[in-house]
């Protein structure tokens, strides 16, 4: 998984909407946008930003290899999604 795919697996994991980790991060959503989806590769202060907003380690983050394990508390997990939909976000899935 590239820096992207680990914010967006993070972001949703704890139903935070793009627009919130932008604002709250420093970047413009169209910003984010770009990095979730790989046409941008962030720097690492912005990758330390993301991480604070998100309450996980940069190097966390940036990662790589399909073998990482996201780390979300499990009342965030129950209070908000199905280990179905959390599954699918890991795999990048689309949730319904």
């Amino acid at each position: 998984m590239s820096v992207g795919d680990n914010i967006r697996v993070q972001r949703m994991a704890q139903n935070m909407e793009a627009v919130e980790l932008a604002s709250r991060a420093g970047l413009s959503k169209v910003g984010l946008s770009k990095i979730e989806n790989g046409h941008v590769v962030p720097r690492r202060t912005t990758v330390e930003r993301i991480a604070t907003v998100l309450n996980v380690p940069a190097d966390e983050l940036m990662r790589p290899g399909p073998e990482r394990m996201v780390t979300v508390p499990e009342s965030l997990v129950l209070g908000f999604m199905t280990r179905e939909e959390l599954d699918k976000v890991i795999a990048n899935e689309p949730v319904r």
